[in-house]
C-alpha cells in the first residue's frame, strides 16, 4: 500500500500549497520533479516496473526543489510549482513512468507499466497537483 507520510510525521511541515519536508542525503543527485521513494535506508529514484521500485510499502514523493547536493524538499501532497516539462493538458493525470527511473508520464504512456500509480494531475504547464494514489498490478 502506497500512501503519503502523515501530517504529524516528524520533520514535515504543511505551507499552504501542501505538504513538504526537507531531507538530508549526501550527493543524492535528485532534480526538480524527479519522483522518488524511501527504501527503508536511502532515497532513491522510483518506477513502475516492480511494486517494490514504486516503493510499495514506503514513503513516495515528487522533489520540489534541491537546496544543494546533499539536501532535497520532497513534495507528498499539494502543489508542485515549476515548469515540469510535460506535455499535458489541463487536469491530465500524471503517473509514475516504468522505463525511466524518476520520471512521470500521462495516462497514454502508462498503459504498458506493470505498475500502475498515480502521482497527481497537471493544473497546467506550471503546476502539478501532487495527491499520490495506491499503486496496483496492471498485468503488463
Amino acid at each position: 500500500m502506497i500512501k503519503p507520510a502523515p501530517a504529524d510525521q516528524g520533520g514535515i511541515t504543511q505551507d499552504e500549497i501542501g505538504y513538504t519536508e526537507t531531507i538530508s542525503q549526501s550527493t543524492h543527485g535528485f532534480l526538480a520533479f524527479d519522483v522518488v521513494r524511501w527504501t527503508g535506508a536511502t532515497w532513491t529514484k522510483a518506477q513502475a516496473d516492480t511494486a517494490e521500485n514504486a516503493g510499495d510499502g514506503f514513503r513516495i514523493g515528487i522533489v520540489d526543489n534541491v537546496p544543494n547536493t546533499n539536501s532535497f524538499v520532497l513534495r507528498e501532497k499539494g502543489i508542485l510549482v515549476g515548469a515540469h516539462g510535460i506535455s499535458s493538458s489541463d487536469g491530465m493525470e500524471l503517473f509514475l513512468k516504468a522505463g525511466d527511473p524518476g520520471m512521470m508520464v500521462t495516462w497514454d504512456e502508462q498503459t504498458t507499466a506493470p505498475i500502475c500509480l498515480k502521482l497527481g494531475s497537471a493544473i497546467n504547464m506550471t503546476h502539478i497537483l501532487v495527491d499520490i494514489d495506491e499503486g496496483y498490478a496492471t498485468g503488463n
